[in-house]
């Protein structure tokens, strides 16, 4: 796989829930192996049938800043056309 160049980082380790398959630790890497970013799943509820991440920080190593994403309303099988989700699609709503 070619790194894209824009990423901020060069390697993405993550450390995965043996039973769900989450990832509950992503490390981040830059291009001198030096750990740039630290992402941890902090909660993680059972929300129609599915264990979902509810509660994720991100902690910059270097400046000591934090980032904390809450989810408060989750829902899932609610109709979405398969197609959005496409590389294509996804690709194109990226440019726009």
């Amino acid at each position: 796989m070619t790194r894209d160049p824009s990423l901020p980082y060069r390697t993405l380790r993550s450390t995965l829930d043996r039973e769900n398959a989450l990832p509950l630790r992503l490390e981040y890497l830059n291009d001198e192996d030096e750990l740039t970013r630290v992402g941890i799943v902090e909660k993680i509820a059972t929300i129609d049938g599915w264990p979902t991440p509810i509660s994720f920080s991100v902690r910059t190593v270097r400046e000591g800043s934090r980032s904390i994403l809450k989810l408060a309303n989750v829902d899932y099988d609610v109709g979405l056309d398969p197609s959005l989700f496409t590389v294509e699609s996804l690709e194109a709503s990226a440019r726009e």
